[in-house]
């Protein structure tokens, strides 16, 4: 809209040490990256696209719609490891990242190799990830300064 601006945020996550089931550290990180982080409320955008900051130093949370919760399961022959660790993702067919949000809803499901797996299995992959949301997340608000 005209005479309207918008933020956009980058995200960079760097790995220093992976012992398995990075994709749920790496969005658990940015979670707590985006509950942190503060945008300022005053700003003057000049015709050169130039934004700066103006007034007081008033600033603003940045007010998440969601709070997206991952959980990765390894596939061995038909058992289903949940949070497997570097060691055991080496010798897993394959595994399944389920993501849930705060009302159980099914933000995301992503399979990576492995065999085919029956509804069952991954309604009971997502019925444990909506199991341990309400302790993740009260760790991560503990956790965090929001």
């Amino acid at each position: 809209q005209e005479g309207k601006s918008v933020y956009v945020l980058y995200v960079d996550i760097v790995c220093l040490n992976n012992d398995g089931n990075i994709l749920d550290a790496s969005l658990l990180a940015l979670l707590a990256a985006l509950r942190n982080t503060t945008l300022p409320t005053e700003l003057k955008v000049l015709e050169s696209g130039e934004v700066f900051q103006i007034g007081s130093s008033k600033t603003r949370k940045i007010n998440l719609l969601n709070f997206p919760l991952p959980l990765t399961f390894g596939v061995f022959n038909d058992v289903i490891v949940a949070d497997p660790n570097e060691n055991e993702c080496e010798i897993m067919d394959g595994t399944i990242t389920t993501v849930v949000g705060e009302n159980g809803e099914v933000l995301g499901i992503h399979k990576h190799m492995g065999p085919a797996l029956s509804l069952d299995q991954i309604n009971m992959c997502l019925d444990l990830c909506t199991e341990r949301f309400n302790t993740v997340k009260e760790i991560m608000l503990s956790a965090t300064i929001a």
